[in-house]
């Protein structure tokens, strides 16, 4: 069984593990924070946004298969297509395509 030696770190691995290290889990913590309240604040906001009634005239869930170039593997999506009209004051009528990436709107 051999024996540990405990030598003591030289300063600049210690200054690294003591300052730089935890510095990187900081700033990402930070930076995540910020994104989150920013997204929580605009959530908030939609709570007060007009609402309109409309009716569903399609919905479909698409699978999509595929794989990168150069790999074996593949990787199944699927995504929802919706297609609802909406009526506004402003706005005679509207045909929104939701995708899962946004929304396209459509005027008829």
């Amino acid at each position: 069984m051999g024996t540990l030696s405990a030598k003591p770190m030289p300063p600049r691995v210690r200054f690294f593990f003591s300052r730089i290290f935890p510095l990187i889990f900081v700033v990402t913590g930070a930076a995540v924070a910020y994104f989150g309240i920013h997204a929580l604040i605009y959530a908030k906001a939609s709570t007060n946004w007009p609402t309109a009634n409309g009716v569903v005239v399609a919905a479909s869930v698409e699978q999509h298969r595929g794989s990168k170039s150069g790999s074996s593997s593949s990787s199944l999506t699927y995504h929802a297509e919706i297609l609802y009209e909406f009526s506004a004051s402003f706005i005679c009528r509207f045909t929104i395509l939701a995708h899962t990436l946004g929304a396209q709107a459509i005027s008829l």
